[in-house]
């Protein structure tokens, strides 16, 4: 498998799932870079998808020992909600996307929708984002996702150029 999270150790204190950070070429070159890490063992898998953001809102380049990436995410915004859906769409209730820079806000949902999309259990197909429990409208590649549609890997292709042909599976 690809991921590592389809062979999960129940029993372990910790699990490893695939972070994506930002590499900046310089003005408009960037790419997400999965980056492998440790996260606390959540009491269920039903909860991993709210550790994994927490994660990745806390998770500081330097300290995972990629100085070279940066967090497009602002550590100061918090989740409030992470709910998975019957249809595989996670919706993400977020305290405020405001902290984060204009210019970071693509990078920073790409980001967080490569991540979640990266785990396996439990399976997540597209991230719906809400901002204060309101659905909010979302930058994406091709201009702006509306509110409540749920984005999906395949919005933000060009981030992640060695994924773009590969089908997902």
């Amino acid at each position: 498998p690809t991921s590592t999270q389809s062979t999960l150790d129940v029993d372990a204190e910790t699990w490893t799932v695939t972070l994506f950070l930002v590499r900046a070429g310089g003005p408009g070159i960037e790419e997400l870079v999965a980056v492998p890490t440790e996260v606390p063992r959540p009491e269920s898998t039903a909860e991993l998808p709210r550790a994994v953001v927490e994660a990745l809102l806390d998770a500081r380049p330097s300290d995972l020992g990629q100085a070279d990436l940066v967090n497009a995410l602002s550590p100061s915004i918090e989740v409030r909600s992470a709910a998975l859906g019957d249809d595989d769409v996670l919706e993400l209730d977020l305290s405020d996307m405001g902290e984060t820079e204009s210019s970071f806000q693509r990078l920073a949902v790409a980001q967080l929708v490569y991540t979640l999309t990266e785990l396996t259990i439990p399976r997540i197909d597209a991230v719906r984002f809400l901002v204060d429990g309101e659905e909010v409208a979302v930058p994406v590649e091709a201009g702006v996702v509306p509110a409540g549609t749920p984005v999906r890997p395949s919005d933000d292709p060009s981030l992640v150029p060695d994924r773009a042909s590969t089908p997902p599976g």
